[in-house]
């Protein structure tokens, strides 16, 4: 059976201003060695049956592997499977902050090496989500998104990848609310394409639309007076 002790890492006197700043910070130390932190009970005082403000965090690993195909086994090796882990973290208010007290350090599994990709260290921050969102709204490109988190915080690790997923589910709700020449509008102004459009006689509705890559030489042939016809049914 693998045992591995972690008391030293969470052990300390140091008083947090949120339950937010805790959990960052017990996801941050705990990806540094190899596991992931998640919330396993998170309560609010109401005044009834007692109930205090309380968060009690442990490791993904923790509870029971409920196995849908047979032929798949628990293993060290698979990190998605929980192996009843037994890791957990109490905080509570204390003061003007939250402290921390480990209530069990050890962990019952190996540790993984790289963490890069877990669906829960991957998602960003709302602040982070909305910055990605507005530039993306401008069409900035996701390596520079990346160039631009960095630069405002030198230790945020967001990934590539992170960018490109949340692109994706932003610009996936924006079709949802698009009619299809406002879809099209959409991507042609999104890849950098020239455009031209006409709309029907006192009315703002759409009735000829062209557009061309700026590097192609239709553009020479529009300026130089010839004339195109393009036709789209909608059935």
């Amino acid at each position: 059976m693998v045992k591995i002790v972690q008391n030293s890492l969470y052990t300390g006197r140091e008083i947090f201003e949120s339950r937010d700043k805790i959990l960052e910070w017990a996801q941050s130390t705990g990806k540094n060695h190899g596991i992931v932190v998640v919330i396993n009970r998170f309560d609010y005082a109401n005044g009834l049956r007692e109930r205090k403000d309380k968060l009690i965090m442990g490791c993904d690993k923790g509870g029971n592997y409920k196995n849908k195909n047979e032929s798949l086994k628990p293993s060290d090796g698979n990190y998605t499977m929980k192996v009843r882990c037994p890791f957990r973290l109490r905080s509570v208010p204390s003061g003007i902050g939250w402290k921390v007290m480990v209530r069990c350090g050890m962990h019952n599994h190996r540790l993984d090496k790289d963490l890069e990709g877990h669906d829960i260290l991957d998602r960003l921050k709302d602040h982070e989500r909305k910055f990605v969102n507005d530039m993306t709204k401008y069409n900035m490109a996701p390596r520079y998104i990346i160039y631009a988190l960095k630069d405002k915080d030198p230790e945020n690790l967001t990934s590539i990848t992170q960018v490109y997923r949340t692109r994706a589910t932003y610009r996936l709700g924006k079709k949802c609310a698009m009619t299809k020449i406002q879809m099209l509008l959409s991507l042609i102004h999104q890849e950098k394409y020239m455009c031209w459009t006409r709309n029907r006689e006192n009315l703002n509705i759409v009735a000829d639309i062209f557009w061309t890559h700026p590097d192609s030489e239709v553009d020479e042939y529009v300026s130089s007076g010839v004339n195109f016809l393009l036709h789209i049914q909608d059935k």
